[in-house]
């Protein structure tokens, strides 16, 4: 536990420095600190995140012991019944593995450069569109909610980190093919993130009601109309299941199938940020604009977080929803949000307070007591 609460102070004591120095200056100490959780990712033992010794370990020894990029792919190993092959994994990972075990020779340079993959897109997201806001927060919501979980869902995470420059790239700007660019980035990481393109007809259909000026009214029922759609496609998800099927995704049928059962936990842990939003309905431009979309996102990481409890791998489909909240949470974060027009400073410190409060208790209660992942105590390789 302690390896990481050094990583996270470090990483984010550097960022602080980096704001208050000259722009020339600060990229070295951005790389830095942005460094330092990826080495923390390199030097863990095979034991830290579940699904390092599924595939990440095997690969690494089927790219170590070939003499060729096809052999490598024709590898394969026994796990839980089955035999696994090398090709049965997204082609940008494979190859991403093969090309640094055969240049670096070490697994130690595989698990660094994933978190980097993970990394540097949220910080390019960051840079592109969200510099109003403190990257240090940025990143802390990261190490809190999100950073323990990469070092099991290494694929998805590479894939999710991806297409959110591709989303969050249309929200803003409405670039299109920079999304279409990054939307097959991350499906050849991880095929499930073919749910990006679900979250893109959201992303669509917001623009296309902003673009509208509807009025405060119009908005709220858009809230709701959006959030019931959600509702019924949770109901349906089986019938989305069957649709894996067709598309040659048969194998995430774990991650919709078995029915539903209510998660209650899921909604009250994401309370503290639901009430944040509440109380700063009318009080900043968070709500204005282009922004509503990160709270869509808050909706619907809501509702599907009821697969929490549906099957093994249901809980993975809401990390597409809830990424987004690093920005979110640093919206609400930032000094031009204050909660009460009139009280200034002091609100704004409950505030802060309360999000730093949130944030440290979720990375306690979800990796350190509930041992989410597998990744707490940090172990050495």
């Amino acid at each position: 536990m302690g390896a990481y609460i050094a990583c996270f102070i470090a990483s984010l004591a550097l960022l602080k420095f980096s704001e208050h120095i000259k722009r020339g200056q600060r990229y070295f100490f951005i790389i830095v600190a942005l460094s330092i959780p990826c080495f923390l990712a390199s030097f863990r033992a095979d034991t830290i995140g579940t699904d390092v010794n599924v595939y990440l370990v095997p690969m690494y020894n089927s790219a170590k012991n070939s003499q060729s990029f096809f052999e490598y792919l024709s590898h394969g190993w026994f796990h839980i019944y089955k035999y696994n092959y090398v090709r049965d994994y997204e082609i940008l990972f494979t190859c991403l593995v093969y090309i640094t075990t055969k240049v670096f020779h070490s697994i130690v340079a595989v698990k660094f450069l994933i978190q980097a993959l993970i990394i540097a897109p949220i910080y390019i997201a960051w840079k592109r569109y969200f510099s109003h806001v403190s990257l240090c927060v940025v990143f802390l919501t990261y190490f809190c909610m999100f950073y323990n979980q990469s070092f099991n869902l290494m694929r998805q995470y590479i894939a999710i980190a991806f297409l959110i420059l591709g989303i969050v790239g249309y929200w803003k700007n409405e670039n299109i093919k920079t999304y279409v660019i990054y939307q097959v980035i991350a499906i050849l990481f991880h095929s499930s993130a073919i749910i990006g393109i679900v979250v893109f007809l959201i992303c669509k259909y917001l623009r296309v009601v902003e673009s509208s000026k509807l009025n405060q009214d119009n908005v709220k029922r858009r809230v709701i109309t959006a959030s019931l759609l959600g509702i019924v496609a949770l109901i349906g998800f089986e019938i989305f299941g069957q649709v894996l099927n067709i598309f040659g995704l048969g194998r995430y049928l774990g991650y919709v199938s078995s029915g539903l059962t209510f998660m209650p936990n899921q909604i009250i842990i994401r309370l503290p940020i639901i009430l944040l939003c509440i109380i700063t309905w009318n009080k900043t431009d968070l709500f204005k604009n282009n922004n509503w979309f990160g709270i869509e996102m808050l909706i619907y990481t809501l509702i599907f977080s009821q697969l929490a409890g549906s099957s093994t791998f249901g809980a993975r489909i809401v990390v597409y929803f809830a990424f987004y909240q690093i920005f979110l949470i640093a919206e609400l974060y930032s000094k031009n949000h204050n909660l009460y027009v009139g009280f200034g400073n002091i609100i704004l410190g409950v505030n802060k307070i309360l999000i730093l409060g949130y944030l440290m208790f979720y990375w306690w209660y979800f990796f350190s007591f509930l041992q989410m992942d597998a990744t707490v105590p940090y172990l050495l390789g």
